[in-house]
């Protein structure tokens, strides 16, 4: 039962894992998207 309790707690760790990965690379493209925008806006003015 432990056993099985640890396996649950490590898949969850995995989970939490690729979550934190996939929003965090998304946060950095729209965060370097946005940059981009402002730089070439900035640009035009």
């Amino acid at each position: 039962m432990i056993q099985a309790q640890e396996g649950g707690i490590i898949q969850l760790i995995g989970y939490a894992a690729v979550i934190l990965g996939a929003s965090s690379f998304t946060a950095g493209a729209f965060l370097t998207y946005k940059l981009h925008r402002n730089k070439t806006s900035q640009q035009h003015l």
